[in-house]
């Protein structure tokens, strides 16, 4: 593969040969290469902290799926030895257990805030994983096509560069 254009090119003998009103840039395109390239692994950082957050909601969802089930368990028991204690008429436990029905229902209510919480979080990663993957494949796409204008330039010039050099040796 042949060099980059602005590696090819002796200034001096441009500077000598060439028609003066052409404004030729040595690197040209390279510092959009370079802010393509920077914008892509800023992408992709952006994308791997999507990742660890995605964990994170994860790793929360798994707890609190957890916490929920032991919920579910204490206010059944409770619910039982409620039941019994109506069927014996056992006021006093009534009341410590109807006590207890409401600690855990309030503790639902806490869980259940926790969980709506941790759910839209999901949902913004979501969303967001979605729209980084996307922009990281656009400007994957813009690399692969700027590359590929890359070397039909770089054939170009160096078809041109050679016939400049034929007609036009450099003294």
């Amino acid at each position: 593969m042949p060099l980059p254009i602005y590696k090819h090119v002796s200034f001096f003998c441009i500077s000598k040969c060439m028609d003066k009103s052409r404004n030729f840039q040595p690197n040209e395109g390279e510092e959009e290469m370079k802010k393509s390239w920077v914008r892509h692994e800023k992408l992709c950082a952006q994308l791997e902290a999507c990742s660890l957050d995605l964990k994170q909601n994860e790793a929360q969802m798994t707890i609190l799926t957890a916490t929920g089930g032991e919920l579910k368990e204490k206010h059944k028991k409770i619910r039982g030895l409620l039941d019994e204690a109506k069927a014996n008429g056992q006021q006093k436990e009534l009341e410590e257990l109807s006590k207890e029905i409401e600690n855990v229902e309030t503790q639902t209510r806490i869980w259940l805030n926790e969980l709506h919480d941790v759910h839209d979080k999901r949902v913004d990663i979501d969303c967001q994983m979605i729209r980084l993957g996307s922009e990281v494949k656009k400007n994957e796409t813009y690399v692969q096509l700027a590359c590929i204008d890359i070397e039909r330039m770089e054939l170009r010039h160096e078809i041109r560069w050679k016939k400049f050099l034929q007609n036009n040796p450099c003294k």
